[in-house]
C-alpha cells in the first residue's frame, strides 16, 4: 500500500494513464499533420493494410481464449471487437501522424533523405 492505494491499482492505473495520454497525443499530432499521401495514392493497399493491422493482432484473442479454457462467447467476441477497433485506430493515427511516411519513405526519396 502506498498512500492508501494498492500497488496493483497504482501500476495498473498508471499504465492505463500513460497509454491514454500517448493515444491522445498521437491523435492531436495526426489531427494537425493529416498525412494522407499513401491512402490517397493507393487506397486499396491502405484499406487491406488497415484491415490486416486491425484483425490479425486482435485474432490472437480468439486463440488464447480456448487455450486458457474459455469458450468463445459473446464476451470474448466483444473484447475481440474492442481490440480490433483499438488496433485499427492506432494504425490510422500512425498513418495520419506521418509516422509511416517517415519510416517507409517513397523509394525515390530514400537516396535523397539518407
Amino acid at each position: 500500500m502506498l498512500f492508501g492505494i494498492s500497488s496493483y491499482d497504482l501500476i495498473f492505473n498508471g499504465i492505463i494513464l500513460i497509454l491514454a495520454i500517448g493515444f491522445l497525443f498521437l491523435a492531436v499530432i495526426a489531427f494537425f499533420i493529416r498525412d494522407v499521401t499513401y491512402p490517397v495514392m493507393k487506397p486499396f493497399n491502405f484499406t487491406v493494410e488497415t484491415l490486416l493491422m486491425a484483425f490479425l493482432p486482435a485474432s490472437i484473442l480468439l486463440v488464447m481464449a480456448p487455450l486458457r479454457g474459455y469458450k468463445i462467447d459473446l464476451t470474448v467476441l466483444e473484447e475481440f471487437g474492442v481490440l480490433t477497433l483499438k488496433f485499427g485506430a492506432l494504425h490510422l493515427l500512425l498513418q495520419f501522424s506521418g509516422f509511416y511516411s517517415n519510416i517507409f519513405a517513397p523509394p525515390t526519396l530514400v537516396g535523397a533523405k539518407r
